[in-house]
């Protein structure tokens, strides 16, 4: 299980640079845009936040939700990460 997260969380961390990235290219129109210092620095800020948010609670979720069927486990590991992710964007400074 502990390789399965690890290799979750720098899958994640890698997609959301790139994604990260890729929005911050059309914002800018890709004029001077240097997509691998870009790249770096959104890696530096989503890791932590990623490692430190994220994997705790994907483990909390399979923890709380091992005894389930397939359907009701889908259903609760959605609701525990909505509600999470809910209780980090409202204590975010805006």
């Amino acid at each position: 299980m502990f390789l399965r997260k690890i290799f979750g969380f720098v899958l994640t961390t890698l997609l959301t640079g790139l994604i990260l990235n890729l929005f911050f290219a059309i914002m800018d129109g890709f004029t001077n845009y240097n997509f691998f210092a870009v790249f770096g620095v959104l890696l530096v800020g989503a890791t932590p936040f990623i490692l430190l948010i994220g994997l705790p609670v994907s483990i909390l979720s399979d923890y709380l939700t091992k005894n389930l069927n397939d359907k009701q486990r889908n259903k609760k590991a959605l609701l525990i990460h909505s509600i999470d992710a809910s209780i980090v964007s409202w204590t975010q400074p805006s």
